[in-house]
């Protein structure tokens, strides 16, 4: 059993388009600024350490960007980017059956408020709460994995709960997520394999506010439009190095698409999202 497991994943979100076809103008009849798209892209570094064949410790700390465009009531263009360190993550996954070739492990996890919740704009003025790099407050996730392996083909299903602990210092408290995923890979040859799967996300709401923000601003900066829920469906591949120079290097890469997707109040909408990992035992 390899003791150890470095984990890179490489995650890019390409959001546009009011909700609702909102028009433009209707949305500056009420906000300063309309925002037109927004991307955001991820660089994540894990560690996982095998303490048994039941218990697994992991450690993820994300590296996020986002860059948000709007346009103002006199046309103009306005642009705002972020870049840090976001909120680090640690978990236990514990097997808790592998009979028949079904695998079920369940995770329980820690967020720690590692990012920021205070970048400001080149005026000085705080970014709204989804430009922000941290939940700024602690927060605790827990989930379980099944995985049915067959000859060729696997199936599996994920399911995973995500809430803060506490409103943060700026007396507001991120909304909570529940995401479930299922997905069927075959198995190409020994090294290689493709792979279908379908994501839920639905999100509560934002609850409290930042007083230091101005919720005519910007959508983005008032709580009402936080929240929602997202379908997507993605397509994958996986390829596995047993030997060499690389040997037990995988590489995944998926390409994920909307099917249906209701966020609530003036939100932008998801477009497309891609995410690379690399993983590393030893």
């Amino acid at each position: 059993m390899d003791d150890f497991l470095s984990v890179y994943e490489y995650d890019f979100r390409w959001i546009n388009q009011n909700r609702s076809k909102i028009a433009e103008q209707k949305v500056l009849e009420k906000f300063m600024m309309s925002p037109r798209e927004m991307e955001m892209k991820m660089h994540m570094f894990g560690l996982m350490y095998a303490v048994n064949n039941k218990l697994t410790l992991m450690s993820m700390l994300p590296i996020v960007s986002k860059e948000m465009t709007g346009v103002n009531r006199m046309g103009m263009i306005m642009n705002n980017s972020v870049k840090g360190i976001g909120d680090m993550k640690a978990s236990a996954l514990y097997n808790i059956s592998s009979k028949n070739r079904l695998n079920i492990i369940g995770q329980l996890g820690l967020s720690l408020p590692t990012g920021s919740i205070d970048k400001q704009n080149m005026n000085d003025l705080i970014l709204p709460y989804g430009m922000q790099l941290g939940n700024g407050s602690f927060g605790v996730f827990t989930g379980i994995v099944l995985n049915k392996q067959f000859d060729y083909f696997s199936i599996g299903f994920q399911s995973k709960y995500d809430f803060q602990l506490s409103e943060n210092a700026q007396n507001y408290k991120r909304e909570s997520v529940f995401s479930a995923s299922t997905w069927f890979a075959y198995k190409i040859s020994k090294f290689f394999s493709i792979s279908l799967s379908g994501h839920s996300t639905n999100k509560g709401s934002l609850k409290g506010k930042d007083r230091r923000m101005n919720e005519m601003m910007s959508p983005p900066s008032n709580t009402a439009n936080y929240g929602g829920s997202l379908l997507i469906y993605g397509l994958g591949t996986n390829f596995y190095i047993p030997e060499g120079v690389l040997k037990n290097v995988r590489v995944q890469v998926e390409a994920l698409n909307p099917i249906a997707q209701n966020p609530d109040g003036i939100q932008l909408e998801t477009n497309a999202k891609g995410i690379i990992g690399i993983q590393y035992s030893w």
